[in-house]
């Protein structure tokens, strides 16, 4: 299931012609009579759509052919689970606070996976462990099959392991130093248990003091480039919220033969920060796997997702809407992008 995506290779060729010409942004704007946030969307390679004049003004202006303009860069994402028709689902424990709210959400997580693998892949067979949590048995699983990891270190020790190690850092290690060897990290609240264990003492993965000070009493995902806060309350005020617009996160991973195994493998790991989160980094996998796929100059590639949602005042039930990028590392389009504007899929 090759597929392709599609690049525009105007960025490089815009910036040598404007440095030959002794020409600001603004300047060719003007020349070019097109806006400064479609001239920005070229130079950055950062765009979902372009007009086709604009396209057409800036071809002209460097001389180019179209075949020196597009180009189709091939992308198997899938080829490992096509090789082998199946996937492994490592999904958390069930020993949390609300574990029927982690379990449903980990469910439609897994659920969309499926969904699109069993009509892209023919004969494709999820196989699902639960509750894996020692940490060679993970590695090797890893190292020799590929694994899509469900669900946050808050409910499920497997992420805490695999991002872990894949990083360089040691799992449940909660030292500034072994933190920091991890670029992004989850902010909760103090009291947060995983296993009836404080995670926040525990968790490589949970904000460094840094990070967290610099959320400014949010709660979230940090990392060195984007702070995203989510809409956190207690449970008394959770209940009788009602909204609209509710925030949460998630993070989206993937790494190629991720431990070493010289197989052709793929660790995908979709942690939300609550379930949420995790619901929306599913969505983003199925929507934009083209432009996640790692290239040889990539150890992996991560994004962050903002995820909306609606809830009803007096009910502890959340509906899931849509899901916006707004951090991209390696793959094929990384990029940051603030809540005005929306990630290129």
């Amino acid at each position: 299931m090759t597929t392709r995506v599609l690049r525009v290779k105007l960025s490089q060729p815009l910036k040598d012609k404007m440095e030959a010409d002794g020409l600001s942004p603004r300047d060719l704007v003007t020349k070019l009579g097109i806006s400064r946030a479609t001239l920005d969307s070229m130079l950055n390679d950062d765009w979902r759509h372009i007009r086709r004049s604009a396209i057409e003004k800036a071809a002209d202006y460097v001389d180019l052919r179209a075949e020196q303009i597009f180009e189709f860069v091939p992308v198997d994402f899938w080829g490992p689970i096509e090789q082998t028709r199946e996937c492994l689902f490592l999904r958390g424990s069930s020993n949390v606070e609300k574990p029927m709210e982690l379990a449903i959400s980990d469910h439609r997580a897994t659920d969309r996976i499926t969904e699109y693998l069993v009509h892209e892949v023919p004969g494709f067979k999820p196989l699902t462990y639960t509750n894996v949590t020692d940490e060679n048995e993970l590695i090797e699983l890893a190292r020799n099959q590929t694994c899509i990891v469900i669900g946050s270190p808050k409910s499920n020790l497997a992420c805490e392991i695999l991002v872990s190690r894949l990083f360089g850092a040691k799992a449940f290690d909660s030292s500034e130093v072994n933190r920091q060897k991890i670029p992004f990290g989850f902010c909760w609240p103090a009291d947060t248990k995983q296993m009836n264990e404080n995670i926040v003492e525990q968790s490589s993965l949970a904000c460094s003091e840094s990070a967290f000070g610099e959320m400014k009493g949010h709660y979230g995902i940090a990392m060195a480039k984007l702070r995203l806060p989510v809409d956190y309350k207690s449970r008394e005020e959770y209940l009788k919220w009602e909204t609209k617009t509710g925030k949460d996160c998630g993070l989206v991973l993937v790494a190629n033969d991720p431990f070493g195994g010289n197989k052709n493998v793929k660790l995908i790991v979709l942690a939300g920060y609550s379930g949420i989160g995790t619901v929306a980094a599913a969505a983003a996998l199925v929507r934009n796997f083209r432009v996640l796929e790692p290239q040889p100059e990539d150890k992996c590639v991560y994004g962050i997702v903002e995820a909306k949602y609606s809830k009803k005042a007096n009910s502890d039930s959340r509906r899931y809407s849509e899901f916006f990028w707004r951090y991209r590392h390696g793959g094929l389009l990384p990029g940051v992008w603030p809540s005005n504007k929306k990630a290129p899929n």
